[in-house]
């Protein structure tokens, strides 16, 4: 039981809304003064973009499919405006917090069709088609709110999504 509860002290922390976000916010909005910094000496928009991708970007989306589901608008807003001033410093277009969600659940989807041994795997049943998988009906609430990354994952996908699930 000891050991339960220190395995959801662990995951609690991890969440979005609640003490950590603010300092995750905090944290990112320190790392775009250094871009700007980076922008000030006129280094290259790659270099720029490189910084962003291995500083800023880790940090917003560390554990994106875990916590992204339990932000609320305002929280994702922003989250989405650190996007957007970095992306005014660098000079270049950057994918939104949706978007890198949206690709972070799908390569997660990925490894786990690949591997039959994880416990998600039972969850991705391929339909006749070959090009989308079945949805899993379920008499809790745990899998039919649509914004967990299993049910993300299920939904139907273009044909070109559908071959990178069947390499």
């Amino acid at each position: 039981m000891e050991r339960l509860r220190k395995v959801t002290q662990l995951v609690g922390n991890v969440t979005c809304p609640g003490a950590a976000e603010p300092a995750i916010i905090k944290k990112a909005q320190q790392r775009l003064h250094f871009l700007r910094v980076l922008r000030k000496y006129n280094l290259n928009s790659s270099l720029l973009l490189a910084f962003y991708r291995s500083s800023i970007e880790s940090i917003l989306t560390y554990c994106i499919t875990v916590w992204y589901s339990s932000c609320t608008m305002a929280d994702r807003e922003r989250l989405q405006r650190i996007i957007k001033a970095a992306q005014k410093i660098i000079g270049c277009p950057l994918p939104s917090l949706t978007d890198i969600f949206t690709s972070r659940c799908l390569t997660r989807a990925k490894n786990i069709t690949k591997d039959n041994t994880h416990p998600g795997f039972i969850l991705f049943d391929l339909l006749p088609s070959r090009r989308r998988y079945s949805g899993h009906h379920t008499s809790t609430g745990t899998l039919s709110n649509g914004e967990t990354w299993f049910n993300s994952s299920t939904q139907p996908c273009s044909p070109k999504e559908a071959a990178c699930f069947l390499d």
